[in-house]
């Protein structure tokens, strides 16, 4: 069995504690918009995403980014 696959009684419980929490941002007047997008993913409805994201997605932007203000590197001049 790999890590990426939960157990049947994980996947279960997590699934759960989604559900509750859905009902309780309803309540108090809040977005459940991204919980419900994580709930179609451990109940298996929606794929998940294959890009990066979170904390790893933002340190290879930031990376592009320097690479993209450092300057040009020096080029020989040419002799004509």
């Amino acid at each position: 069995m790999s890590k990426e696959v939960k157990s049947d009684k994980g996947r279960k419980k997590h699934i759960k504690t989604i559900e509750k929490k859905i009902k309780k941002f309803e309540k108090k007047g809040w977005k459940p918009d991204g919980l419900k997008k994580e709930l179609a993913y451990a109940k298996g409805e929606r794929e998940v995403p294959s890009f990066r994201t979170g904390y790893k997605a933002r340190s290879i932007g930031e990376m592009r980014r320097a690479r993209a203000a450092a300057p040009p590197p020096p080029q020989e001049a040419k002799e004509s």
